[in-house]
């Protein structure tokens, strides 16, 4: 997977010689080959690069965005094996959240924005359309929560089988759940977003998830 992620990645920096280009991915490719779940994160675009897995974790406690992406890969992962999470608990679990995930920025150039211009996303979707298609074939996950990215999503995918709606946020897609969620940065009150992904992966999205796993 490394090997032919790097070898998408040179042929991806050619149509940006003049850019930063930031390659992303699972955070430790150890840890997702082993992953049962495999979530991944489509979100808007970098800023300030991408890191090993631990170096994420010297700085992930101070920024918002860690934060909620912790949390809400523990919440996924914990109703899949139980059914239900302890809300009490989550932050509890930071230290154990970063190791088998996997990120994939739909905007790949870094131009140092800390706000994100949809039409310049869904832009980039479009252009690199083939691109965003390839890396998420070979990344293979089973899960993707589009952190206000579901937009591009469906540009990505514009010309692939149809996504099935299977509830108000949820999806299939080339067997897999589609998450259509917030932006990971929100600065909505903690409870506010746990209780509405809580409340999102209901007991059929889960089933239908569950049955995706088992059949890869």
């Amino acid at each position: 997977m490394k090997k032919n992620l790097n070898n998408l990645y040179k042929k991806w920096r050619k149509k940006y010689p003049n850019e930063i280009f930031l390659a992303d991915g699972p955070l430790s490719f150890e840890h997702w080959k082993k992953d049962e779940f495999k979530i991944a994160f489509l979100l808007k675009e970098s800023y300030g690069g991408f890191e090993s897995c631990d170096k994420y974790k010297e700085i992930a406690f101070k920024k918002i965005f860690w934060w909620n992406l912790a949390r809400w890969n523990h919440i996924i992962r914990t109703k899949l094996t139980f059914g239900t999470v302890d809300k009490t608990t989550i932050d509890k679990t930071m230290p154990r959240t970063f190791e088998s995930i996997a990120i994939i920025d739909v905007k790949k150039i870094d131009n140092s924005n800390s706000t994100s211009n949809n039409s310049i996303i869904n832009k980039y979707a479009k252009n690199d359309k083939e691109l965003l298609e390839e890396q998420i074939k070979i990344i293979n996950p089973n899960i993707i929560l589009c952190g206000a990215t579901f937009s591009s999503y469906k540009i990505i995918f514009e010309n692939s089988p149809e996504i099935k709606k299977i509830s108000s946020k949820c999806f299939i897609h080339n067997d897999r759940l589609i998450i259509n969620f917030e932006h990971v940065s929100a600065r909505k009150k903690i409870d506010v977003l746990i209780n509405k992904l809580d409340s999102i992966l209901t007991s059929e999205v889960l089933d239908y998830c569950k049955t995706i796993i088992k059949s890869k």
